[in-house]
């Protein structure tokens, strides 16, 4: 069923919202009392190991005074899920405050664009490859970087992200068929709720470079996420016999994954800083690229 690989595509979107994010470097940047702002632009490509999803199917069909025409038939089961062409690109506005010159918070607000293509597997039955663009959803997160031990020009840290993504979509559309019992149209909605947390958690070194600076470590990426989809069809035959057919899925889904992260940090104007980054993981990869100017 198409819809149902789409709704799962959903899911598997929002777990990559939070997979890999831009990090900057794990050691804080500011002074005490110093606020900063800045943007950040992600993006990341993967093909995804294959997921169990759980659902239940009921039909009914109709004589047409309302009378049930036999028993529902019911269906429940899973599939497992394959995705690939993962590639999610994601735009963050950032605002940082430096607690002390050793502690800094930030809060990121911005919107995630996601491409992905997705099959079914049954007992080894691949279907057809499908593929999804899907609309602009938000995204926001918050963080915080601990320098927890100086040197002449090599700065330790620890960094900790959490990043979020709560969504609703829905879906309609129509149809007109013939069978063997005659013609008919039909009409279907499709509705995904999708709550998501993503924690990445980093180590590692700052080096200055006389004139830019050179981080990276080690990532750990903790992510959950929690969804319910439903799905309606409801069809008429010219004899006015119809019926109707609800399909629902739901499930969680826990992952953590480990890996490293590398970036570059220069001035490019003033006090304005660059960073360029790289990170992978036992899951996938990502890059990345951020401004940010302290004032």
């Amino acid at each position: 069923m198409r819809v149902r690989v789409l709704a799962a595509v959903v899911v598997l979107a929002c777990l990559a919202s939070s997979a890999f994010a831009f990090i900057g470097p794990s050691t804080a940047g500011l002074s005490q009392g110093q606020w900063s702002a800045g943007a950040n632009y992600d993006y990341s490509s993967q093909d995804l190991d294959k997921e169990t999803i759980k659902y239940t199917y009921i039909e009914n069909y109709y004589e047409p005074d309302g009378t049930p025409d036999g028993d529902p038939y019911t269906e429940s089961g899973s599939y497992k899920l394959e995705v690939r062409n993962f590639n999610l690109s994601r735009y963050y506005g950032k605002l940082g405050y430096g607690i002390t010159d050793q502690l800094e918070v930030y809060g990121q607000l911005g919107i995630a664009d996601l491409k992905a293509e997705a099959r079914e597997c049954y007992d080894g039955d691949e279907d057809e490859w499908y593929g999804s663009n899907f609309d602009n959803a938000l995204a926001w997160g918050l963080g915080t970087k601990y320098t927890f031990y100086k040197q002449d020009k090599i700065d330790w840290g620890v960094g900790l992200q959490l990043n979020m993504y709560s969504t609703s979509v829905d879906y309609k559309g129509s149809y007109a068929d013939e069978d063997e019992y005659g013609a008919y149209e039909g009409s279907w909605k499709e509705t995904t709720d999708i709550d998501t947390l993503g924690l990445i958690l980093t180590v590692g070194p700052t080096v200055d470079m006389d004139g830019w600076k050179l981080y990276g470590g080690v990532l750990v990426s903790y992510l959950s996420a929690d969804y319910d989809y439903k799905y309606t069809d409801n069809w008429l035959y010219e004899d006015d016999y119809y019926g109707n057919a609800t399909c629902k899925d739901s499930g969680s889904y826990d992952q953590t994954s480990f890996g490293g992260y590398v970036g570059a940090q220069c001035k490019i104007y003033e006090n304005w800083d660059l960073a360029v980054e790289f990170q992978a993981t036992n899951d996938g990869w990502g890059a990345g690229v951020g401004v940010e100017v302290p004032f």
